[in-house]
């Protein structure tokens, strides 16, 4: 699973722009990929395993561009990553539950937001899409439009969701297939639409549809605010990941 959300990582950020690579001998990574954020920028520790000296040369690459970045590791950061990440300024830490749901552990959640139309959509929805996203994830339309360009609703093997209430877009999601997994992404519902079931209904379709197509689990990375949400609907947590920045 760790390996198809990396290689979902690579293909969305090839996709929305030329990102700069880098592979350590050990399976340690180094991706600039130009999106202002400092998770899809810095030097991503695949395996559990700890290749601290990688990590410090790849580091020592990174911090030359001018961009926000991270030091991703699957687990908990040893006392030698750490320091190798304070020297580099990276002395923030956010932890990220990564949770998989399996066929058979879908629990749903009946019918409520029986309001809400969900969509596949394409390209030519993409201004109604940003706008959704942008007001879900509360982001700056130009890092939006950045983080998801036109082409990733077109992305061969994913596929792009809106939600729609009377008409009207204020729910999104996002599934992406790599080998037998797919990625949950983008589930973000506008401030005004919130605690009425919308981002789960989503979600559920993400999954069902993952399901339905011969996928043998979906993953997702949860807010605190979603956790109790996805936890509910029958996703379990496998590991929890951590970034440096």
């Amino acid at each position: 699973m760790a390996d198809a959300y990396f290689d979902t990582v690579r293909r969305l950020s090839e996709a929305a722009s030329s990102p700069v690579r880098q592979q350590g001998d050990h399976g340690v990574e180094l991706m600039v990929s130009g999106i202002p954020l400092a998770k899809f920028n810095g030097v991503y520790h695949h395996r559990r395993e700890t290749y601290a000296g990688e990590v410090d040369r790849l580091a020592a690459v990174v911090a030359q561009a001018d961009i926000p970045w991270c030091i991703h590791t699957r687990a908990e950061p040893t006392p030698e990553i750490r320091a190798i990440a304070a020297r580099w300024g990276r002395t923030e830490q956010n932890r990220t539950p990564t949770m998989v749901c399996r066929p058979g552990d879908l629990r749903p959640a009946g019918d409520p937001a029986a309001d809400l139309d969900i969509r596949v959509v394409g390209s030519a929805a993409y201004g109604a899409y940003l706008s959704t996203f942008v007001g879900g994830f509360e982001m700056a339309e130009d890092i939006a439009a950045t983080l998801m360009p036109p082409k990733l609703l077109d992305l061969p093997g994913a596929t792009a969701y809106l939600g729609f209430v009377a008409g009207r877009p204020v729910t999104t999601g996002y599934g992406i297939r790599s080998g037998d997994f797919v990625g949950v992404m983008n589930i973000a519902t506008e401030p005004a639409a919130r605690r009425r079931g919308y981002g789960r209904k989503i979600t559920e379709r993400i999954v069902r549809d993952a399901f339905d197509d011969g996928a043998v689990a979906t993953y997702l990375h949860a807010s605190e605010d979603g956790f109790p949400v996805y936890e509910a609907m029958g996703f379990s947590t496998l590991e929890t990941w951590t970034y440096l920045v």
